[in-house]
């Protein structure tokens, strides 16, 4: 057993003394809602077993305490979806929404919370506003409303991932995901043309590329990757660097690439050649 770790002996009585100096606290300390919101979210997420109704006391003190704190709204949301209050949970998320419209979470909350009631319409907004202000979110979106809409709802999901372009490379990804490579080039060919070399572009073009060469779709792969590396200027009936001008990596990841491999065997460089020219040297 690590320093750190607990005997399983004394975890009963570890979780006694604990249990013991909440309710202490609470009681020291009965005006703090952050004290009410720390304990709830104890009763709530790691007491075994949960208790869902002491939770549900403290997050209505807390609120109470404190009605402008969003998080406590959010905690209030979870409880009462987990005591099977889904109007209730509802009503919370959109007291979070109101106490926080700048920040993603509320709203991310409230949309899952439309998903797993079916209420697939009314997810849009929430999810679409919570991708808008946090892009790193728009994949998860976009593989939770395709996956909980049958893998059918295509209007919904262009409702969602639509108006960003993270949203729109967010697709791209679900559809390498889901090995529809001809609708995933079509998306990202229409992206690229959009927004450019964004950084969302290039890393969902080099998804799109690596799925395209294992699939054996060369002529498709290389496309992609002269587009993405405009800067080499070599295409499909080109060779790139064809006169060692350029760098040569040693971790170069493009099988359309030189690569210097080092070993004991060979010696690779590129030297100066004759004409005042490059030259490649195998010794």
């Amino acid at each position: 057993m690590g320093n750190c770790g607990i005997d399983r002996r004394h975890r009963g009585p570890y979780r006694r003394h604990r249990r013991a100096h909440r309710r202490a606290a609470r009681r020291l300390e009965p005006g703090n809602p952050e004290t009410a919101y720390i304990s709830a979210l104890y009763a709530l997420d790691n007491a075994n077993p949960p208790d869902v109704q002491t939770s549900g006391s403290l997050l209505e003190l807390a609120v109470e305490l404190a009605p402008n704190r969003p998080e406590y709204w959010i905690a209030l949301g979870r409880q009462r979806e987990v005591a099977g209050l889904p109007g209730e949970s509802e009503r919370a998320f959109l007291r979070a929404v109101e106490s926080a419209p700048w920040h993603w979470k509320p709203r991310w909350m409230l949309g899952n919370l439309y998903v797993r009631l079916g209420r697939f319409h009314d997810a849009i907004e929430p999810l679409r506003e919570a991708c808008r202000l946090n892009p790193s979110m728009a994949p998860l979106a976009a593989r939770t409303i395709w996956g909980a809409t049958g893998r059918g709802d295509m209007a919904t999901l262009q409702a969602v991932t639509s108006h960003t372009t993270a949203g729109r490379a967010a697709v791209v990804g679900l559809w390498v995901s889901e090995g529809r490579l001809d609708d995933a080039l079509a998306r990202w060919n229409e992206l690229m043309a959009d927004a450019g070399l964004a950084q969302v572009v290039i890393e969902s073009g080099q998804q799109l590329a690596e799925a395209l060469r294992v699939a054996g779709r060369g002529a498709d792969y290389a496309d992609i990757s002269s587009r993405l590396n405009p800067e080499r200027g070599a295409t499909l009936d080109t060779i790139a660097n064809a006169g060692f001008d350029g760098p040569i990596s040693e971790s170069e990841t493009s099988p359309f690439a030189w690569k210097a491999v080092r070993s004991p065997e060979a010696r690779v460089s590129v030297d100066a050649g004759h004409g005042g020219g490059k030259a490649l040297r195998i010794g």
